[in-house]
């Protein structure tokens, strides 16, 4: 099976992005053995990668950016990226990725306080979906949503609803903050226009758009014959802006319990 990877970077002279991962073909783990991109256009790079027969069924990988001039390594935000190979009919995997900056504020909202506390979904009720036949898998990291809520996708092709609202497509929070959903698109030969919004799942209609533009994806990464893309996005665009909440600020000597020795200690909180 072939990989290819791409992911929009926009680098300075100097400048080289690798793929850094679990298997041989991305380093082990090793710096050394990373798999380097191409520098493809401004703000594009790709790596075309042939895994071996006995590749894992899981890979895990990140990106990092190497500046030659002083041999500085930077890596992108977050966890590993993970990419689970259970497509095995298909000949080719297109990857479409964004690179994860690390001075975001929604960066937060990753956070166990808000995805297993304020956000937390009941995962025994996670809404699992299974498609037979498609050939793209839309991914969207979004943690910012209530229990009642999902998020959807519409777009310009048959596959996506031809932007009925009617017909917006729940997708999978089985593995949130990731949400996905597969799709079978028909429309190869022009560039796929969508966007993501909000169901409410009790009323079962979209309630909600995200702002700004339509997204796109790139009519290069479109599918062929007996291939996947897989396109990850990173953050819903919220009309409303920043989160904001509101709590109290209690200093641990304000916590004096019977058990402390009246000026409030740690094992107090409890």
């Amino acid at each position: 099976m072939r990989i290819i990877f791409n992911i929009e970077y926009y680098t300075e002279f100097g400048q080289n992005i690798y793929i850094l991962g679990n298997i041989p073909e991305l380093g082990s783990w090793d710096l050394s053995g990373a798999a380097p991109m191409d520098f493809i256009r401004e703000g594009q790079w790709r790596a075309d990668i042939l895994l071996n027969e006995n590749a894992g069924q899981e890979i895990e990988y990140r990106y990092f950016l190497k500046d030659d001039r002083n041999q500085m390594v930077f890596n992108e935000w977050g966890e590993n990226r993970d990419l689970k190979l259970k497509e095995e009919g298909f000949f080719s995997v297109h990857i479409r990725d964004h690179w994860r900056v690390s001075v975001r504020e929604e960066n937060a909202y990753f956070m166990a306080a808000f995805t297993g506390n304020l956000w937390g979904r009941n995962v025994k009720k996670s809404r699992k979906i299974q498609r037979e036949h498609y050939n793209h898998r839309f991914q969207l990291y979004a943690p910012r949503i209530d229990a009642d809520h999902h998020f959807c996708i519409i777009g310009n092709d048959e596959g996506l609803g031809q932007w009925n609202q009617e017909r917006a497509i729940v997708m999978d929070d089985s593995e949130y903050p990731l949400w996905k959903i597969d799709l079978f698109l028909e429309g190869v030969e022009k560039p796929i226009q969508y966007k993501y919004g909000i169901f409410d799942i009790k009323e079962k209609r979209l309630v909600g758009w995200e702002e700004g533009e339509n997204r796109l994806l790139d009519h290069d990464l479109t599918v062929i014959d007996n291939s996947l893309v897989i396109n990850t996005d990173l953050y819903y665009r919220h009309p409303q802006g920043k989160w904001r909440g509101a709590g109290v600020a209690i200093p641990v000597f304000s916590l004096r319990t019977s058990r402390s020795f009246g000026v409030g200690e740690f094992p107090d909180l409890k």
